[in-house]
């Protein structure tokens, strides 16, 4: 069954052209020839793996003919035309870095050479000013005088011009010495002139060689102990300006507070309305435990002003004595003239007492305590002149005290235990 031959031609090439099969004068069919002439009519791709892709057995042609194969054969192309791209852009760039350096050393070799040009140049001119001077202070001089002095001028001259000019070749300076022949200098006469009287030179001044005398460096425990006395100072004279301003606040208020004409009583759930024009007649030994202001409208004022005396002596409490008496005593004033003021105005005097508001003033002005602007004084008075840390305080004298706001006189007594009528 295999043995069948459709054609008796046993050369029979199925890729030849000739009728029939037969190869047109061209011999026996070679395949080996026939695909190595055939190659450059047909070039096939080339195989990006070694493998067959397709699992499918059943096609016996190769895997390059269909769509996934050239686009593989594509991307791959575009890859490698992308890569010498991205060198080709890199060589690029290297070689414009190079030509900028290259710009960038010759532009500093110019300058280099234009600087050395420069300074050569400034060297020269003024080396041919200072031999000019020198030739002209030589001129100037009157010839007794230039033959009486020392040649130090010539001799600085002649020293600057020939480290100035450049030094010629030992053949040319042969040379001019053998062109030039020696000649026997002849005596000049020179009239015989009176020599110039000799010039009163100044006496030389003792120059002093000792060194001035250095301050000794103090100690490290006295340099402490400074510290430690301007530390105080400064602390002392602080803390009374911070008093000095809370008496000035305390006056202020004072002086600007106004006594209300009316002020209302609270005794239980009766209010009783008292103009404060109202004086003591005569003693009484009833109490006024039960007369209590109210916290009314009227009042509103008074309140304020007392709740106004406690922010003074809390600011009084938050001023810092550092263990200094002067400071502590000032604080304590100033802080009993505010308790003093807030007492008189919170709550009412028993009539009949023996120990008023004002004796209490009293005592404290005739106290031996110092007050404060005494206490600023021997605080300056103890301060070095040249102390640079607070200005000069300006003191303002005390305001004067002002009366007690009201007491609780028979008349307020008996009004406040009269029945409130239903």
């Amino acid at each position: 069954m295999f043995s069948y031959i459709p054609y008796s031609d046993a050369t029979f090439n199925p890729l030849s052209y000739s009728p029939r099969g037969r190869p047109g004068g061209q011999g026996y069919y070679r395949p080996s020839t026939n695909t190595y002439e055939r190659a450059p009519i047909n070039p096939q791709p080339r195989q990006p793996l070694s493998y067959n892709l397709d699992n499918d057995e059943d096609d016996g042609c190769e895997y390059y003919g269909y769509p996934r194969g050239r686009a593989m054969i594509e991307a791959r192309r575009r890859e490698e035309a992308m890569q010498k791209e991205r060198e080709l852009r890199r060589a690029r760039a290297i070689a414009e870095e190079k030509k900028i350096r290259e710009m960038q050393l010759q532009r500093e070799a110019e300058q280099r050479e234009y600087e050395r040009r420069t300074l050569e140049q400034l060297y020269r001119d003024h080396c041919r000013e200072r031999v000019h001077r020198a030739h002209s202070r030589s001129r100037s001089r009157s010839p007794h005088v230039e033959m009486v002095s020392t040649s130090d001028d010539s001799d600085v001259a002649t020293g600057e011009l020939l480290t100035c000019m450049p030094k010629a070749s030992p053949t040319r300076s042969r040379r001019s010495s053998q062109s030039v022949p020696s000649v026997p200098a002849n005596p000049i006469a020179v009239p015989a002139t009176p020599a110039p009287a000799a010039r009163s030179q100044p006496t030389p001044r003792p120059t002093t060689t000792d060194e001035p005398q250095r301050k000794p460096t103090p100690s490290l425990e006295e340099q402490e102990a400074a510290a430690v006395k301007i530390q105080t100072i400064y602390r002392t004279r602080l803390a009374l300006s911070h008093i000095t301003s809370i008496e000035a606040e305390f006056d202020q208020l004072k002086s600007s507070f106004e006594v209300p004409q009316t002020l209302d009583f609270a005794d239980g759930a009766a209010i009783v309305s008292l103009p404060t024009s109202i004086q003591a007649g005569d003693t009484s030994s009833e109490r006024a435990e039960s007369a209590k202001l109210a916290y009314t409208a009227r009042n509103a004022p008074l309140h304020l002003y007392v709740h106004t005396l406690s922010q003074i002596l809390t600011k009084l409490d938050g001023v810092e004595s550092h263990g200094v008496k002067r400071v502590r005593s000032c604080r304590r004033e100033a802080g009993e003239q505010a308790e003093v003021e807030q007492m008189d105005v919170d709550q009412p005097s028993e009539t009949g007492n023996d120990t008023p508001a004002d004796t209490i003033k009293s005592d404290l002005h005739s106290s031996s305590t110092p007050t404060t602007t005494e206490a600023f004084e021997d605080t300056a008075e103890s301060m070095p002149l040249n102390f640079p840390f607070l200005p000069p305080l300006q003191l303002q004298p005390p305001c004067p005290r002002m009366p007690p706001l009201w007491r609780a006189t028979p008349q307020v007594i008996c009004l406040l235990t009269r029945p409130t009528p239903m």
